[in-house]
């Protein structure tokens, strides 16, 4: 499968992975376990839509403070699935609801808002319907999945959105380069 979403935060270290988790937290918010990835980020650190689609930007807070951005694609991209990635305990959005979102676009700041021992962002990957609700939300886990599944070099790698970006500018501009040289060449044989 090709990678369909790319690390948001410029931090690397994944704090805690997806799923069960014997916390009695979980239990109580009726999952079990954990529903995304937490990544450590320092407070006030650039948070980026990391997904390879435009989606449609919402936003959302919870009972507790928590501030979070929901990117929901435009088009299914999943087994005729639309997705949604969720990026939580946000300090502050850079985004307004119903805004049209683009791979590496700011959305907002890293933060603890709501329920959250420190510093870092949660990271969730649902497969929904074009409104955003859940496909399966039974699954023990409000619908979410594993998005490191979706991810590029599972489970060796994961590449800031911003890096695999500029990477792909820079080889879109050296085929180009090729192009131009080789019909530099062609000219250059048919005289």
């Amino acid at each position: 499968m090709n990678p369909l979403i790319y690390r948001p935060i410029k931090s690397p270290y994944i704090t805690q992975r997806f799923g069960e988790n014997l916390l009695p937290l979980y239990k109580e918010l009726g999952m079990l376990g954990h529903n995304g990835i937490d990544i450590i980020c320092w407070r006030g650190e650039p948070v980026y839509h990391s997904g390879l689609y435009i989606g449609v930007a919402k936003t959302e807070t919870d009972q507790a403070g928590g501030i979070g951005v929901d990117i929901i694609s435009q088009t299914p991209l999943v087994d005729n699935d639309y997705i949604k990635l969720r990026y939580w305990h946000l300090q502050k959005v850079n985004v307004y609801d119903g805004q049209i979102i683009h791979p590496g676009d700011l959305i907002g700041w890293g933060d603890s808002t709501g329920y959250s021992s420190g510093d870092h962002l949660h990271f969730g990957f649902k497969r929904c319907y074009a409104d955003g609700k859940p496909i399966n939300p039974s699954n023990g886990y409000f619908g979410a999945e594993d998005p490191l599944i979706y991810s590029d070099n599972f489970p060796t790698g994961f590449i800031f959105i911003l890096d695999y970006l500029g990477m792909k500018q820079r080889l879109t501009m050296l085929q180009k380069l090729i192009e131009i040289y080789s019909k530099l060449i062609s000219l250059l044989k048919s005289r």
